[in-house]
């Protein structure tokens, strides 16, 4: 809740038009264990990440120059990360948990044949 709003942070979002998932995010639940029950932990996404970043797995616009700043001031101290100035990346981790979730529009030629490539045309013919 917003302070001295009395409205619900997601009631304010809805109210505004803005297409949210009914549930809150998390990692995928383990193996036979219940939807929405796989955490969020910090860790886990960053290493999840990280790992998509250096196998070319997860790109990142050169024009989105706020979270590759970001990127560039994201440390650890004691073993912890540091949780300033890093609202893009942590945005980005909670898109990235639930990706499974995720829905593309069908293309506007889905399940239209294709036609085949044009003939080629003798030399000196059209």
């Amino acid at each position: 809740m917003i302070k001295d709003s009395g409205k619900v942070l997601k009631d304010q979002y809805k109210a505004q038009g803005l297409n949210m998932l009914p549930d809150k995010a998390t990692h995928p639940a383990q193996k036979g264990e219940e939807e929405g029950t796989g955490g969020n932990s910090v860790e886990a996404g960053i290493q999840d990440m990280y790992e998509r970043m250096i196998t070319n797995r997860w790109k990142v616009f050169s024009t989105c120059v706020k979270w590759l700043e970001e990127k560039r001031m994201y440390h650890r101290d004691d073993g912890k990360v540091v949780k300033m100035m890093d609202d893009t990346i942590s945005a980005s981790r909670y898109a990235y948990m639930m990706k499974r979730k995720a829905k593309t529009k069908p293309t506007q030629n889905a399940g239209v044949p294709r036609m085949p490539p044009p003939r080629p045309v003798a030399p000196g013919m059209g």
